[in-house]
């Protein structure tokens, strides 16, 4: 292999430049033409970096800094066959630059040498002109590459125009007393340090910036430059050489430079390796819900231009049971903004409590014009998508929508290929006396990608104003099964119980357009002025506001229930063929389970079980607790 790269390279040289401009350039539009990992990742950072420029403008700058990329490699493969007199006339220095480099030279000092990453970094090493003078030398740290034998021939090249050479792996014990003699050393700096670097911000995105250069200075006394080769022309570039001030930070200084530099470009500084992975330090996806670091240097209020998709689940009661897991990833990535994708019914209702920084409407997915919506949305290159669906259509979408990581919940026996990474959830979670509760389960599957803070219980919405004395809410049937139904005589009987207890009792009858003949037939039968039916009449915005002003509100294992338990109402649930312990509602509002007389935990009994009397002997008491 590294036979071949040599003979690349020498047969490279041998071109005229002109040629191999040619071919830059065509490689350059062919990369950003053809759909990879890498042209995403060169989209994405522009996209994310300059928001508002326009898509004309953005594929400009793409395939110029792709075909700089292709222009560094071939740099790095003709070097080695180009005479020392087009090495050192392909370098071109600033009036400026001679006299900080003069200035360095005199010193007779140690520098630390911060070189950003853009695609000529190499003219640094093998102009003849970047150099101290007598005894003293230029080091380099570099990345050992994964081919040993190109490798060494690489790292040969680099010692063969006198640039002493430190592997990364070898520590940097050695660089340090490289310093303390005096000499020059080159680190080419970028933004993912590990977790080794301290987080912050550049270009408005976290970043691991290395403290590497702060150490070697602080330990050797070493001054500190910014040198960036900017490209003038085919394997030719003018040298800017900035000193950085020694009272701060060497690294912020030259992130600080390197982002003016990027922003006041006009075409976004295309030198600069835009298709490299510059912010990856949270981009793996165990951390991807966390920002944890040894050291953070955050600004008061974090810029968010990072963009997560969450798609909400299919049911209202497994919206709510949702909610404390989104706001909890929120919280984690204060630095991200979400945008939820959710059925259209579900938009009024998040909005109004205030759940994620966007509200997007599902599509019909298998349709022409829902794929143009999901390629549409593709273009805004979300880094994440989480799924609390557990459907084909809902990882589809996912895919459609590209976002880089798609996580999501696996229940045995079925395979989601569609997503990016699962959590892979056993019988013992879904099942029997040991169930986790849905809520638990998807807060596991979150922890699995990095969440690390408390998920909070607390209800969605502060009550402004008292509940209205004596209000009773009832909330009718379930829509997706018809076993969790009470019988219309049960809750006619149980509203003349309550109306019975006292005068002050004022029943309001919810549910969705489907009960609104079984709500008219229960206020019929009561005859009173109490007794108001407001089923199919409100939307879901409404009903919560409906909800907030009841003093407790009585029903099945529903939304409509879920839904009042997470905006602080009390809560009074009917549970027969379902398990509470896995789909009770969540909330550390007042809450009261109940269940047919004798009923063991996780036991399926039938709603018939359940008596009008029993429930009003445990609700009233309930409704009066303070």
């Amino acid at each position: 292999m590294a036979t071949l790269i040599k003979s690349v390279g020498f047969l490279l040289s041998l071109c005229p430049f002109f040629v191999l401009e040619g071919a830059t350039n065509f490689l350059g539009r062919l990369f950003v033409g053809i759909p990879s990992g890498r042209r995403r990742v060169l989209l994405s950072n522009l996209r994310h970096a300059f928001p508002e420029r326009s898509e004309h403008e953005l594929l400009s700058t793409a395939r110029e800094s792709a075909a700089r990329m292709f222009e560094m490699g071939f740099f790095s493969l003709c070097y080695p066959f180009l005479g020392k007199d087009k090495l050192r006339k392909s370098a071109l220095y600033t009036e400026n630059a001679q006299k900080a480099l003069s200035r360095m030279r005199m010193s007779g000092q140690p520098y630390v040498i911060m070189v950003p990453h853009v695609c000529l970094f190499e003219k640094l090493a093998t102009s003849p002109h970047f150099r101290p003078q007598g005894n003293r030398r230029l080091g380099a740290i570099y990345r050992p590459n994964k081919n040993q034998a190109l490798d060494e021939w690489i790292n040969s090249a680099r010692q063969d125009v006198g640039l002493v050479t430190f592997s990364r792996k070898a520590g940097f014990s050695q660089t340090k007393d490289f310093l303390r003699k005096g000499n020059w050393l080159v680190i080419l700096f970028d933004q993912n340090a590990g977790s080794q670097g301290t987080l912050s911000f550049f270009l408005d995105r976290i970043a691991s910036v290395t403290t590497l250069p702060d150490l070697l200075a602080k330990g050797t006394k070493a001054r500190a430059v910014y040198a960036c080769p900017r490209r003038t022309g085919f394997f030719q570039a003018s040298v800017d050489i900035v000193e950085l001030d020694a009272n701060n930070s060497i690294s912020f200084g030259a992130h600080d430079l390197l982002a003016d530099q990027i922003k006041s470009h006009s075409r976004g500084f295309p030198d600069w390796l835009w298709s490299h992975s510059k912010w990856k330090t949270q981009y793996y996806p165990e951390v991807k819900f966390s920002l944890n670091a040894k050291r953070k240097l955050f600004p008061n209020k974090l810029p968010r231009k990072l963009l997560f998709f969450v798609r909400m689940p299919n049911w209202l009661g497994d919206v709510m049971m949702a909610a404390p897991i989104l706001l909890a990833m929120t919280r984690a990535r204060p630095d991200a903004k979400f945008a939820l994708i959710c059925q259209p019914q579900f938009k009024p209702l998040l909005e109004h409590l205030k759940l994620g920084d966007e509200i997007m409407t599902t599509v019909d997915v298998f349709s022409p014009s829902g794929m143009r919506a999901c390629f549409g949305i593709r273009k805004r290159f979300a880094d994440c998508h989480f799924l609390f669906t557990n459907s084909f259509r809902g990882d589809f979408e996912a895919f459609l929508m590209g976002a880089t990581h798609r996580f999501g919940l696996r229940r045995p026996g079925k395979p989601r290929p569609l997503l990016s990474h699962s959590f892979p959830a056993d019988k013992e979670m879904l099942e029997g006396a040991k169930a986790l509760h849905q809520s638990a389960l998807w807060e596991k599957t979150a922890c699995r990608f990095g969440l690390g803070i408390p998920v909070e219980f607390n209800p969605l919405l502060t009550k402004a104003v008292a509940p209205s004395p004596g209000k009773l809410g009832i909330v009718l049937g379930s829509s997706n099964n018809p076993a969790k139904r009470w019988s219309l005589e049960n809750w006619t009987k149980l509203c003349e119980l309550f109306m019975k207890s006292g005068n002050s009792t004022r029943i309001s009858l919810y549910g969705t357009r489907q009960d609104m003949k079984d709500a008219a037939q229960i206020a019929s039968e009561l005859g009173s002025e109490r007794v108001c039916s407001l089923a199919g009449k409100t939307n879901l915005r409404d009903l919560a506001l409906e909800f907030s002003s009841c003093s407790m509100i009585i029903g099945c294992d529903s939304g409509g229930v879920h839904l009042a338990n997470a905006v602080g109402t009390k809560t009074a649930v009917l549970f027969g063929p379902t398990n509470q312990q896995i789909t009770k509602p969540c909330y550390t509002s007042p809450l009261l389970i109940i269940q047919p007389e004798g009923c063991a935990d996780g036991e399926a009994l039938e709603m018939s079980a359940i008596r009008p009397s029993a429930v009003f002997s445990k609700c009233d008491p309930f409704l009066h607790e303070q």
